[in-house]
């Protein structure tokens, strides 16, 4: 009976301490939400009401994050100037910056930018803020990035650049911005190939065509011995392997 009543003394005393941690789990995570929906009032309640706020959810993403993807930028704002971490990471590794820029939200990529957001920090997969939004085709993110960044050459752990990742999503537009800047049109990856290829391979007409005006080397090997056109040819893209042999002079 003694062991009895010790349990239930003990359990009683945690009661009011998990509870309390429960209730500001919840807080933070309403908080959250409020960002997302770019709830200013509600941010504001529940920050003063003692909600953290850099409190994650499970994946990593804090309140400001949440503000970022969704292009809240009177969340974000006011998150700031409360205090919240500029630089936090997710799980994989996203930052507000990385969110803000992939999603396209040019004026919020500038505002992060502005009040010293890591434009070099990268995800676990090794791609900064450049190099995501160059995968997704975010041409009106790319000059403040281009900026910030510096260095067009920097590659994922593939050895994809921002270059060729633009080449993988098709987007004709970000390859010429890039290419303008100077970056290098006939980067290789891990497996020798190159954004021409890269294109070639995922039947990105335009991106191969706009490659070949801007200069990209059709005579290059992949690993296994592959030029773009082969590449091309072998996966069935008719008028890729076309504009490829009519480059390369491939009878």
């Amino acid at each position: 009976m003694k062991t009895l009543s010790l349990f239930s003394i003990i359990a009683a005393l945690a009661m009011p301490v998990q509870a309390q941690a429960g209730d500001q789990m919840d807080k933070a995570a309403q908080m959250r939400l409020a960002a997302a929906a770019n709830d200013t009032a509600a941010i504001t309640r529940f920050l003063d009401d003692g909600a953290r706020i850099d409190a994650a959810n499970a994946f990593g993403r804090t309140a400001l994050m949440m503000a970022a993807e969704d292009g809240r930028s009177q969340s974000a704002r006011l998150l700031l100037a409360r205090g919240a971490d500029i630089n936090s990471r997710s799980v994989n590794g996203l930052t507000p910056l990385s969110l803000a820029a992939g999603n396209g939200y040019a004026g919020l990529t500038a505002m992060l930018l502005s009040r010293g957001a890591a434009s070099k920090s990268a995800t676990r997969a090794g791609r900064n803020a450049l190099m995501i939004s160059a995968r997704f085709g975010q041409l009106s993110v790319m000059d403040a990035l281009i900026r910030a960044t510096g260095d067009l050459e920097k590659a994922d752990r593939k050895g994809r650049t921002a270059l060729i990742l633009a080449a993988a999503g098709g987007h004709a537009p970000v390859i010429v911005k890039l290419a303008e800047n100077g970056a290098n049109l006939d980067a290789r990856d891990k497996s020798g190939a190159t954004a021409l290829m890269i294109a070639a391979d995922r039947n990105h007409l335009a991106a191969v065509r706009k490659l070949l005006q801007l200069g990209a080397n059709p005579h290059l090997k992949d690993a296994n011995g592959d030029t773009a056109y082969e590449i091309a040819r072998q996966n069935g893209h008719y008028r890729i392997f076309k504009l490829l042999q009519q480059a390369g002079r491939i009878s």
